[in-house]
């Protein structure tokens, strides 16, 4: 059961890693994939003369970092728990 938890835990930081590095790498489109339904005709709508996600009222590259960093840290979280599961 432990051995279980802790590559249930492993899998799921990698795969906040994953998200991380993969949004990064695609340039920010898996958070423009988000915001874009999220905002509706908003979406990169001027603010001051200059287009931006500030219409939409956040930042979406933001947010998704902060879902991928919650994923990576459920997954620390996990995977702890499993290796005292395996001590006792």
């Amino acid at each position: 059961m432990s051995v279980k938890m802790m590559m249930t835990g492993t899998g799921v930081m990698f795969a906040g890693i994953a998200g991380m590095a993969a949004n990064r790498l695609s340039g920010g489109a898996m958070a423009d994939a988000i915001a874009k339904p999220l905002c509706g005709d908003r979406y990169m709508a001027e603010v001051d003369g200059v287009p931006g996600e500030a219409s939409c009222g956040f930042n979406a590259d933001m947010h998704w970092f902060a879902g991928m960093a919650s994923l990576f840290l459920l997954g620390v979280a996990i995977n702890v728990y499993g290796r005292i599961k395996a001590a006792k």
